[in-house]
């Protein structure tokens, strides 16, 4: 189990526009376009660039019915990275259909990725899902089939989840796998069970937690005997966390923040260590941190308004920063979006 706090100081920025065209009282028609774009120089790798544009368009039908489509158009790692993907559905309260690319698989949807059954939390590479609400319950289906070839029944993804008797109810089923789950709350405990048959593995965890105010303590064990034991507390601006893995080991976090001013630090059962800071300075922001290796970073970013934002980050170890992002040695970005 891997448990992250950290405070990002990237910028994050999202804008678009959209037309509406209401042709009649049935119909109503919408554009939307979104994009993005990046030119980053670092002294060790040098430059590069990238970008992304997504369309969309929606149509509201006679019967109730939205039709919408996507299409997406990636420049990534100065080109190398090329890809398009979309999506077309046809949806309502209760019912959607949807093909095309990077759709979450039936059973992710009905059991999450614990057990990463079937295509697991990749989703659907290309194919179709669909998805029916019947009141409470609610069906998923999804089959993985790539442009161009015939459909495979090996890839016949099926889920279901529903709140029967104040329990939240979940089952998926993957060829020879499957999952069942059960979450419930009783005198005021929060407990979860969940079942599962995987390549041929008989897996199973159950998991308690007593939420306290201001605080969590929860216990959980799988068939493995492996043991986990949480805490959390929050007093005002201070969140705090510990975990032991019977496993693993001990881990702890932190956060802090007070204004503009905030701070965390991590300690893993693996015994690593990072700490980093942050201060707002209306549109500059600042950052920086250390790790157990005595690695260090700084980073500074300046919205520039209208989507736009320029960076800059020293740093002696890839991924150091809390978005994970940045590459080693020194790099000036210059990045927007519409």
């Amino acid at each position: 189990m891997k448990h992250i706090l950290l405070t990002s100081t990237a910028l994050v920025m999202t804008a678009g526009f959209a037309a509406a065209d209401a042709h009649d009282a049935h119909h109503a028609h919408g554009v939307t376009l979104s994009g993005a774009a990046n030119v980053d120089s670092n002294s060790d790798t040098g430059f590069t660039y990238g970008a992304e544009a997504t369309l969309g368009m929606s149509a509201a039908l006679d019967n109730g019915y939205t039709a919408s489509a996507s299409i997406t158009v990636e420049a990534a790692d100065s080109g190398a990275g090329a890809a398009s993907m979309g999506n077309v559905s046809l949806s309502s309260d209760a019912v959607s259909l949807t093909f095309g690319t990077d759709l979450h698989g039936a059973g992710f949807s009905a059991a999450s990725d614990d057990y990463a059954i079937g295509a697991g939390d990749e989703g659907v590479a290309q194919g179709f899902t669909a998805q029916l609400g019947l009141g409470d319950a609610t069906v998923y289906i999804s089959v993985a089939n790539e442009a161009g070839e015939q459909m495979d029944a090996d890839s016949l993804e099926i889920g279901a989840t529903a709140a029967l008797g104040g329990a939240n109810v979940g089952l998926a089923l993957a060829g020879d796998d499957y999952v069942v789950s059960v979450g419930t709350t009783v005198q005021g405990l929060d407990v979860a069970v969940a079942l599962a048959s995987i390549a041929g593995d008989e897996l199973w965890d159950a998991s308690v937690t007593v939420p306290l105010a201001g605080a969590s303590i929860g216990l959980a064990t799988d068939e493995a005997s492996v043991s986990v034991l949480t805490v959390g507390y929050t007093a005002g601006a201070t969140e705090v966390g510990v975990e032991y893995d019977s496993d693993a080991g001990t881990s702890f976090t932190a956060a802090w923040a007070a204004g503009d001013l905030s701070a965390d630090l991590e300690y893993t059962a693996a015994g690593d260590f990072a700490a980093n800071g942050a201060y707002g300075l209306g549109a500059l922001s600042l950052g920086g941190g250390f790790d157990d290796a005595s690695n260090t970073y700084v980073e500074a970013a300046y919205d520039l308004g209208g989507g736009a934002s320029f960076g800059a980050v020293y740093a002696e170890a890839v991924d150091q920063n809390p978005a994970e992002d940045n590459a080693v040695g020194t790099t000036v970005s210059l990045s927007f979006a519409f």
